[in-house]
């Protein structure tokens, strides 16, 4: 069980997302399913149309090993 960062809810089925800041932190934060689809999954969207930056390696990506594509 976690608690979601954005709307606190507890959640058996936390989704672990990093969250690249300005400043060069990236915070590693757990999001509720419905918070990932709402509220991260577009900001990743919104981030990649602009051509500045890439959508991060899916989870499936990450476990092979494979080369991260994240700026």
């Amino acid at each position: 069980m976690a608690e979601c960062w954005e709307c606190e809810a507890t959640t058996s089925q936390p989704v672990t997302v990093t969250i690249v800041l300005p400043t060069g932190l990236s915070p590693r934060v757990q999001l509720c399913p419905s918070c990932y689809r709402t509220y991260y999954l577009p900001l990743i969207a919104e981030a990649s149309a602009d051509g500045a930056h890439q959508a991060p390696p899916s989870p499936e990506t990450r476990a092979t090993g494979a080369a991260s594509t994240r700026r």
